[in-house]
């Protein structure tokens, strides 16, 4: 992401404080000091069968730190509390991924617009249905939101 014009503008690097993978973000430093923060993330599906899927790779994480959560529900916990901290420093915000999970839902969005996050696509084209995201799937699992 830090390439070109964009380097000069690059204030921060992170990820997720439980260091999971589950996402990386980078603040950029824009016009009128504006601060921007582009998050990509991932989330787990639930997969306790195999022992090197995502899921099970980070609950045994999780267990050995105490947190008997599970990891999908931990996702969203601690990705919420993540944007209410990134929210409260002033940062727009882009956030980008797999969710893996049907980002159409209401609930979702609302719990996004909480945060003052939008769907842009939806909110420009309200009445298309997104595509699936997935070659075997029937559902939207990967979107971008971002500051309205």
């Amino acid at each position: 992401m830090n390439i070109g014009s964009m380097t000069r503008r690059f204030i921060q690097r992170g990820w997720d404080e439980k260091e999971m993978g589950r996402w990386v973000w980078c603040r950029y430093r824009g016009k009128k000091n504006k601060i921007i923060r582009i998050i990509t993330v991932y989330s787990p599906t639930r997969n306790e069968g195999k022992g090197c899927s995502v899921y099970s790779q980070q609950r045994r994480i999780m267990l050995e730190d105490n947190d008997d959560r599970c990891p999908i529900k931990a996702f969203w916990e601690d990705l919420y509390k993540s944007l209410e901290d990134w929210n409260n420093q002033g940062d727009y915000i882009i956030i980008g991924g797999d969710f893996n999970t049907d980002i159409t839902n209401q609930e979702l969005e609302e719990k996004f617009k909480d945060y003052g996050l939008i769907n842009p696509l939806r909110k420009l084209h309200p009445t298309l249905k997104p595509p699936n995201t997935h070659k075997d799937g029937t559902k939207t699992i990967d979107a971008i939101f971002c500051s309205e």
